[in-house]
C-alpha cells in the first residue's frame, strides 16, 4: 500500500504524493545515510552544500544518470513523469485521476497532453473488439 506525503509544487501550490513501499524504503535508506540537520529531502552534497535542490540540478542529475545508462538523450525529469501518466491512462485510470496525481490545475491540460493516449488505446482496442463489416454482416 502507498503511503502518502504532502508536497509544495509549481506556484507554491500542496497536493498530496503517493509513494510506494519500494520509494518509502529507498528514501528511508537515503535519510539514514544521510545523518545531517537539514530539513530539505533533496540536498546538494556539493556547491551549496545543505542547500534544496534546484530544478536545474535534478535535471543535471536525471541526464548524467541516463546516459550513464545508454538511455535516450531525450531522458528528462518531465519525461519520466509524461511516461508515468501516460502508463497510468493506458492501464485505465481515469484523466481526472491523472490530472490530480499530476497536480494540472486544469483537466483540459491533461486531456490535450495526452490525448495521444487515448487514441492509442482507443486504436488498439478496436483492433482488439471491433468488428470487420463482414464479421458484422455474417453475425446478423
Amino acid at each position: 500500500r502507498s503511503s502518502e506525503a504532502l508536497i509544495t509544487g509549481k506556484g507554491n501550490k500542496q497536493r498530496m504524493l503517493f509513494l510506494t513501499p519500494e520509494a518509502q524504503a529507498a528514501i528511508q535508506a537515503y535519510c539514514n545515510e544521510r545523518d545531517d540537520p537539514y530539513p530539505a529531502l533533496f540536498i546538494s552534497h556539493r556547491r551549496n552544500k545543505g542547500q534544496p535542490l534546484t530544478r536545474m540540478s535534478i535535471w543535471r542529475i536525471v541526464k548524467r544518470a541516463a546516459k550513464a545508462l545508454g538511455l535516450s538523450k531525450t531522458a528528462s525529469p518531465h519525461a519520466f513523469r509524461h511516461y508515468r501518466a501516460t502508463q497510468l491512462l493506458n492501464e485505465g485510470m481515469p484523466l481526472e485521476s491523472v490530472q490530480a496525481y499530476l497536480g494540472h490545475a486544469s483537466p483540459e491540460t491533461a486531456r490535450i497532453v495526452y490525448a495521444h493516449t487515448r487514441t492509442a488505446v482507443l486504436r488498439d482496442q478496436l483492433d482488439t473488439y471491433g468488428l470487420s463489416a463482414k464479421e458484422a454482416i455474417g453475425r446478423e
